[in-house]
């Protein structure tokens, strides 16, 4: 009786296990066969998710290749923007310093035809526009006299290399 009692018990427990392993082996073959119908879908992300990875790394490289582009750039439009401002300064200076000469030049002519009139006894010529204040300084000799045009375009040159120093040491500290 008690051997039977264990024969029923492990009988129970046998086909308990039977049942209990074909259930595991329905649900392996249910995963298995789900498995096998998603393998292509499975394997087509991986290759998607390997291809978007290298995409990535290749962006990254170029993003960093244009970021020094543009740290390059930038440098080079602040150098372009430096240059261009003392070049604007340069060419208002070769303005005014062309202005001052074409005055010089005038004075030089209205001085000459000053002394000739005087050589020859006729009336001294009216001064030429905007520079009557300067040309009657000439009448009353406080200017400073040039035996010729060369000397004034030499005392013109050396005042601009002054002005141009002068410029470039208060550009230079006003920067700072």
């Amino acid at each position: 009786a008690a051997i039977a009692s264990k024969w029923e018990a492990a009988s129970a427990e046998a086909a308990s296990l039977r049942t209990e392993r074909d259930k595991l082996e329905d649900a392996l073959d249910e995963i298995q066969r789900a498995f096998k119908e998603r393998a292509p879908l499975l394997r087509h992300q991986h290759q998607e998710n390997q291809r978007l990875l290298l995409l990535n790394d290749r962006l990254a490289s170029e993003n960093g290749k244009l970021c020094q582009e543009v740290e390059r750039l930038r440098e080079a439009a602040e150098d372009a923007v430096a240059r261009l401002t003392r070049e604007q300064s340069r060419a208002s200076l070769l303005s005014c310093h062309s202005e001052e000469l074409g005055q010089q030049i005038a004075l030089l002519v209205f001085d000459c035809e000053c002394l000739k009139a005087q050589a020859t006894g006729q009336p001294v010529p009216t001064p030429p526009a905007g520079l009557e204040a300067e040309a009657s300084a000439l009448g009353s000799h406080k200017a400073k006299f040039f035996r010729t045009v060369q000397e004034v375009c030499d005392q013109n040159e050396n005042l601009k290399r002054q002005v141009m120093m002068l410029q470039d040491h208060y550009g230079t500290e006003a920067q700072r």
